[in-house]
């Protein structure tokens, strides 16, 4: 197979598996061979990357302060119930 072939099979991998649906959101777990629902909700997933990523900010980047830090936890405060109640996504 050359390079170009296997680009096509990749592309056409890649077109099927966005077609996929399952009933809920979540992960594929190897071991049950399924797509397991998240553990929690939306919005609490969201606020646990943004928390993660100012994270990392903070020890990658000097000027990411902890007067940033603390900005970002007055806007994920006041703006959590605008994430939405509970949901699959």
């Amino acid at each position: 197979m050359d390079r170009r072939q296997i680009a096509v099979a990749l592309g056409a991998m890649l077109a099927r598996l966005h077609r996929l649906t399952w009933p809920h959101a979540g992960d594929y777990d190897l071991d049950a061979d399924t797509i397991v629902p998240f553990a929690s909700d939306y919005r609490d997933r969201v606020v646990a990357r943004i928390r993660h990523n100012l994270a990392i900010a903070q020890e990658h980047v000097a000027q990411t302060t902890a007067s940033d830090a603390s900005w970002v936890e007055a806007v994920l405060a006041a703006g959590y119930d605008m994430l939405g109640a509970r949901s699959q996504l």
